[in-house]
């Protein structure tokens, strides 16, 4: 899996194409889904664009499930260490 819960992530696939880019952190666990395998709820700072599974409907919502496939980990240090890091820089 790329992600767990806390993680902030990009979307880099998605049905909604206008939601690639954006940042969202990863609430919980979705179980996994037939086609597209493991999911996250995750939770934008603005609302997503979601499609529903059946007929095509989309909408907005703070609130998206996402395949654990189509997010990118944003990696970083833990705040201590970005802080030794950046004492070291100056």
């Amino acid at each position: 899996m790329n992600c767990k819960p806390g993680d902030l992530a990009y979307i880099i696939h998605a049905m909604c194409p206008q939601n690639v880019g954006r940042v969202v952190e990863v609430v919980r666990d979705a179980g996994d889904h037939w086609l597209l395998g493991h999911m996250w709820v995750v939770r934008a700072f603005s609302p997503l664009q979601v499609m529903t599974d059946r007929g095509g409907y989309t909408f907005q919502s703070e609130f998206a499930d996402t395949s654990d496939a189509w997010l990118r980990p944003i990696a970083g240090l833990p705040a201590e260490e970005e802080e030794d890091v950046g004492a070291l820089a100056c």
